[in-house]
């Protein structure tokens, strides 16, 4: 759904329907966990490796807790705590659908 969100994915030739979109992020040098195995794209991710595919997709590729610390400050996320911080943004947590429909509009 995040990579469907950007113009010019394209369709593939490849049986696996997602394939496209791999090789969309492949191009644009995003790190997207599970690229060519299909058993562990279908894995659930926490937090904080949503605000690393996020941070590539703006065109910088922090990771962890800078990861974080870029979405907290650009104001691409509040976290889940009342005051957003590192700690308050829950990065171990898993990522619930209704969160990640919140990432994709912002």
């Amino acid at each position: 759904m995040f990579i469907n969100a950007f113009e010019g994915v394209q369709e593939s030739a490849d049986t696996y329907w997602a394939s496209g979109y791999y090789e969309y992020a492949k191009s644009h040098n995003w790190a997207i966990k599970g690229y060519g195995n299909t058993k562990e794209a279908s894995t659930k991710i926490n937090r904080t490796r949503v605000a690393e595919i996020v941070t590539g997709a703006v065109g910088v590729n922090y990771s962890g807790d800078n990861a974080i610390r870029y979405m907290l400050t650009k104001g691409l996320s509040e976290g889940r705590g009342s005051t957003p911080s590192v700690t308050g943004y829950q990065g171990s947590s898993l990522l619930k659908r209704s969160e990640a429909v919140q990432f994709i509009k912002t």
